[in-house]
């Protein structure tokens, strides 16, 4: 019966581990996402338009995007248990912040520490993944994690939209701020950096990377068109999560059917849902048929045909609208694949390092468009407000939002252009 006990307890504590840094990739999900159920509560409370407001919320991306570098070194060296800590009580001290923020450079500012402090979510589960589970486990904790993350945006969306109405918008962040305390006090009193007695299937799958090591291979990744190329195509096929679901589909939702805050955040969790799905399946599809481009472009284009549908296309019942925001999260997930053709057309011992750059690519996505579209609307603006907030009409969202299908069809052309790997993995080199 010890025996018995001792083995289940090898068994879960790995995952253990490892869930609990999924957990933090959870609440920093919510944190990047909240803004979109309150974009009309925070244009009147700082008397700002939706050009501001998209640039504001974007500050996020300008530091969570070129982390994405050293973070893993950082990792390597401390550990992902101090780090993990350390982050979470920077999103912590940025929700505070933004909770109590009197003006709107204040807003700017907290999302910056809260972007930063996101930065190390994705990369400390990965780091946990290698130090405690055997290799054959990795990718499915990697699609785990990714999975949980838009499920803590589907969540999130309606939880945050039911505060907001109750509590109000600073109120609301307060909570989870104080629910990241709690988070950050579990991860430091339960989490471990790796185990005491490894199994002997476990073998890191990050190189002990170091600073004076990152550039030469930053370099050769640099200087990789392709590499450039799955980047961009990544950015493109993102921006229904990072523009859309983010940001301007709850406001875009209450003006195009006349939904309050709280049914337009319970549609736009349906994106989530379908990411949910669709990261694992089409990573199992693509892996299945041992092709990597065919997928990519069968699902942009499908992904765009929706994205018309749903801007442009007037009167959707509310079956249709929630079946074709589902399928626009499901399509879309085959952005998920530039990472697995980042890491295969690169250098081995460069691997990581490839992964980190393209993803600091994908999410250049959120720093051009979140600000772009809100531009866009502001340019054909009337002026038009009520009670301070800015009043945007269906024609200033068909004008704004045209960038995102458009963006597919973008991605689909540069696709034409990359490489095919076939599921090409070479062993990695640690």
């Amino acid at each position: 019966m010890i025996v018995r006990r001792t083995t289940l307890l090898n068994y879960c504590l790995p995952w253990i581990m490892c869930g609990l840094g999924a957990l933090f990739y959870c609440y920093e999900y919510l944190l990047r996402m909240s803004p979109s159920v309150m974009t009309g509560d925070l244009m009147s409370t700082f008397s700002i338009e939706a050009g501001a407001l998209g640039n504001l919320v974007a500050y996020y991306y300008y530091i969570y995007m070129p982390m994405q570098l050293p973070v893993g070194v950082l990792m390597d060296r401390f550990g992902p248990r101090r780090l993990l800590v350390f982050a979470c009580l920077l999103c912590v001290i940025g929700s505070f912040w933004f909770a109590s923020a009197a003006h709107a450079s204040a807003l700017g500012g907290s999302r910056l520490l809260t972007g930063l402090g996101s930065a190390f979510a994705f990369v400390g589960v990965m780091k946990l993944a290698s130090s405690w589970l055997p290799e054959r486990h990795f990718a499915l904790a990697a699609g785990l994690t990714t999975t949980l993350g838009t499920i803590g945006g589907m969540v999130g969306d309606n939880l945050i939209t039911r505060l907001t109405i109750s509590h109000g918008w600073r109120h609301s962040i307060l909570d989870f701020a104080y629910i990241g305390l709690v988070l950050a006090l579990v991860i430091f009193l339960l989490m471990r950096d790796r185990p005491k007695h490894p199994l002997p299937q476990v073998r890191p799958m990050m190189s002990r990377m170091t600073f004076r090591k990152l550039w030469p291979e930053l370099k050769v990744l640099i200087l990789n068109p392709w590499l450039w190329v799955v980047g961009v195509v990544g950015l493109l096929t993102y921006l229904p999560a990072s523009a859309f679901a983010e940001l301007w589909g709850v406001p875009f939702l209450k003006t195009a059917y006349g939904l309050n805050r709280q049914a337009a955040a319970h549609a736009i969790s349906f994106v989530f849902l379908g990411l949910a799905i669709g990261n694992p399946l089409i990573g199992w599809i693509s892996d299945t048929i041992r092709q990597r481009r065919m997928p990519l472009i069968i699902g942009a284009a499908l992904a765009s045909i929706v994205g018309f549908i749903l801007v442009y296309i007037p009167n959707l019942s509310r079956t249709e609208l929630y079946s074709l925001l589902f399928l626009f999260g499901v399509f879309s997930s085959v952005e998920t694949l530039v990472f697995a053709i980042g890491r295969e057309i690169s250098p081995e011992d460069a691997s990581g390092t490839a992964i980190g750059f393209t993803n600091m690519l994908v999410m250049v996505g959120g720093v051009i468009f979140q600000p772009l579209i809100g531009v866009l609307l502001d340019s054909k603006w009337d002026g038009t407000k009520l009670h301070n907030t800015p009043v945007y009409s269906l024609a200033n969202y068909h004008y704004a939002l045209f960038a995102i299908p458009t963006g597919f069809i973008l991605a689909i052309i540069l696709m034409y252009f990359m490489p095919e790997t076939h599921a090409d993995v070479k062993p990695f080199k640690g």
